[in-house]
């Protein structure tokens, strides 16, 4: 009996799922379930009830996967919170004009959705309102709509396609790789900041003619191939369309009194420019294929077809940046004023000339290049540059990422280069700084993955935050003994550097500025007080102390786990703190000390706690060397003197054809 009963219950069950239902879902509004046609009906007056979380989504749950068709009548003001979360069979939602507001979370996970239409009663969604709609393909928002929540269209894969009505469009989609289209109707008036940053895969864009303004970075980083700005916009923020790499043409209308810094920059494909007649703020005069403040003579923006007209005065901050399509440049005798990197990133560089007659600059002896007439500085380079023997100063971003640089020789005129002077110069293997340097700019050779030495001449007396930054192909770097300072993050990255030599006149090292060497092996010092540069550097080996070392800081080589072997060469026996070095690089790594030094070490406090020591003899003569391409190596040896011809793995004693003798880690 009790097994029939329940056989019973069992085919009863989906005939109460399948039953017909309704209810309250707020204080005047009400539900209603067709089981025969899948449809839930909400009809009332007022707000629908909010409900608190995902696992107590509305009343009608028993049946949620099985709603097709959602229709809230007229008179409902409100979709409550987590309403409809997870009707994944959902494919047809109608919303009335009497709603204002879609609550948090009100369609999350509504997978089976295609399309929705906010219609122009709504003035909210809610945070994650349609979160994880992943059919959902197209959306509209209607004309009342002022707040869309984080995420409220968060994961809807799907989406290609959205149309405003509304008065302002905010940053709503931002990144939203897979919409394709996007049309702003003419009730739309301004399009904000940020409004359709990083929408990659956004080719078509229809902007109405309610328009008025453009935010800072609208479209940046968009795929757009073309865009039509309407005759009602007046203003087009900075970077509105910055890295829109397909444009190829753009026009502005003579409605437009504003364009802000860089709002065409790294467009690399355009060809075309062009100011319509009649605009009062800007021209693209002779055909120039360029944008011209008209009071000023001022280009603004370029592109790689770009003649400069002889009216033009100044060359406006990055006009031409990420042009990597200019192969050739003139600047007319007219231009007086060229703006900090304003042929930044035009990599396709191969000609750059001055015209005779200019005043402020030249490109003396043919050298392919910008140089400010007065002060000798080099303000813009390429790949075929030239620095002439009268150049003093490569000023900032000179060369900047001009990545078919290869090499590049610096004349012993040269005093300063410049921050970013050769940043992201990616081909760049070789450099040699002259001994006339004394200062190298911030980030100046940073992200330049081709060097793999580097020698800083005595001359230089600084070196500044980030100046080798990212150069991620470095191995060995002496720092001459004129430093005095190196910057924060100065060798940060340097992923493949193994040994370090620190000049004599060093006094500060920031603490991040070898952060990320992550196989920095061999630190030799030459300066007078050793601080706490590297500590924490577990993947040093080994430590060479020189003659001229007169201190050591406390915990200078505390959290150095990796450390073997510590060679003391110091003059003068010096004592130092327990806490210089861990207790396990005491217990295992082994000191040397010069030959007949043991004794006087093994009373010295703290080197006396080396439970290793061994008495070596140190090379003579070692020098911090300069580089030179005609200095070669005569003869190798081991750290124990013995003579292998060439360079072994670990640490090798060099001796150079000039005389000099280098320790080199491969």
């Amino acid at each position: 009996m009790k097994k029939q009963l329940l056989l019973f219950i069992l085919a009863l069950l989906p005939m109460l799922a399948m039953a017909d239902d309704s209810g309250s879902c707020g204080d005047n509004v009400t539900y209603y379930y067709s089981s025969s046609t899948q449809t839930l009906t909400i009809q009332g007056t007022g707000a629908m009830e909010n409900y608190a979380s995902w696992n107590n989504p509305g009343r009608y749950s028993p049946y949620h996967s099985e709603i097709k068709t959602l229709v809230i009548e007229d008179g409902v003001t409100s979709i409550g919170s987590y309403a409809f979360r997870s009707c994944s069979g959902l494919t047809s939602v109608t919303i009335p004009n009497s709603v204002t507001s879609i609550e948090g979370n009100a369609f999350d996970r509504c997978s089976g959705l295609t399309s929705i239409t906010i219609p122009n009663s709504v003035t909210s969604i809610g945070e994650n309102a349609f979160y994880n709609c992943s059919g959902l393909t197209s959306v509209t928002i209607g004309n009342s709509v002022t707040s869309i929540g984080e995420n409220a269209f968060y994961n809807c894969s799907g989406l290609t396609s959205v149309a405003f009505h509304c008065k302002e469009i905010g940053t709503w989609f931002v990144g939203f790789t897979s919409i394709k289209e996007v049309t702003i109707g003419e009730e739309v008036t301004s399009i904000g900041e940020r409004a359709f940053y990083g929408y990659s895969g956004l080719t078509s864009v229809t902007i109405g003619n309610g328009v008025t303004s453009i935010g800072s970075m609208a479209f940046a980083g968009c795929g757009l191939t073309s865009i039509t700005i309407p005759t009602s916009v007046t203003s087009i923020g900075e970077d509105a369309f910055s890295g829109c790499s397909g444009l190829t043409s753009i026009t502005i209308p003579n409605s437009v009194t504003s364009i802000g810094f860089n709002a065409f920059r790294s467009c690399s494909n355009l060809t075309s420019i062009k100011v319509q007649e009649g605009n009062t703020k800007y021209d693209s005069r002779n055909n120039c294929n360029a944008i011209i403040e008209t009071a000023t003579n001022k280009l603004v923006t370029g592109c790689k077809n770009t003649t400069i007209p002889n009216s033009v005065t100044s060359i406006g901050y990055e006009a031409f940046y990420g042009c990597s399509g200019l192969t050739s440049i003139t600047i007319p005798n007219s231009v007086t004023s060229i703006g900090n990197g304003a042929f930044n990133g035009c990599s396709g560089l191969t000609s750059i000339k001055v015209q005779e007659g200019n005043t402020k600059y030249d490109s003396r002896n043919n050298c392919n290049a910008i140089i400010e007439t007065a002060t000798n500085t080099l303000v813009t380079g390429c790949k075929n540059t030239t620095i002439p023997n009268s150049v003093t100063s490569i000023g900032r971003s000179a060369f900047y990422k001009c990545s078919d640089l290869t090499s590049i020789t610096i004349p012993n005129s040269v005093t300063s280069i410049g921050h970013y002077a050769f940043w992201n110069c990616s081909g760049l293997t070789s450099i040699t700084i002259p001994n006339s340097v004394t200062s190298i700019g911030e980030s100046a050779f940073g992200y330049c993955p081709g060097l793999t030495s580097i020698t800083i001449p005595n001359s230089v007396t600084s070196i500044g935050m980030y100046a080798f930054n990212g150069c991620s192909g470095l191995t060995s770097v002496t720092i001459g003994s004129g430093v005095t300072s190196i910057g924060s993050m100065a060798f940060y990255g340097c992923s493949d550097l193994t040994s370090v030599t620190i000049g004599t006149g060093v006094t500060s090292i920031e603490s991040t500025a070898f952060n990320g060497c992550s196989k920095l092996a061999s630190v030799t010092f030459h300066c007078n007080n050793v601080g706490t540069w590297f500590s924490g550097k577990s993947s040093i080996k080994e430590v060479w102390i020189e003659k001229e070392v007169t201190s050591i800081a406390q915990y200078s080589f505390a959290g150095c786990s990796g450390l073997q072997s510590v060679y003391n060469n110091a003059e003068d026996v010096f004592t130092i703190a327990k806490n210089t070095f861990d207790d396990a690089t005491y217990s295992s790594a082994k000191l040397y000390v010069p030959t007949g030094m043991k004794a006087t070490y093994e009373e010295t406090p703290w080197w006396l706690s080396f439970n290793k020591m061994e008495e070596y003899d140190f090379p003579t003569g070692i020098t911090i060397p300069q580089q030179s391409k005609d200095v070669k190596v005569v003869d190798a040896y081991q750290i124990n003197g013995l003579k292998t011809g060439s360079m072994q793995k670990g640490l090798n004693i060099l001796k150079m054809s000039d005389g000099t003798t280098r320790k080199v880690v491969k």
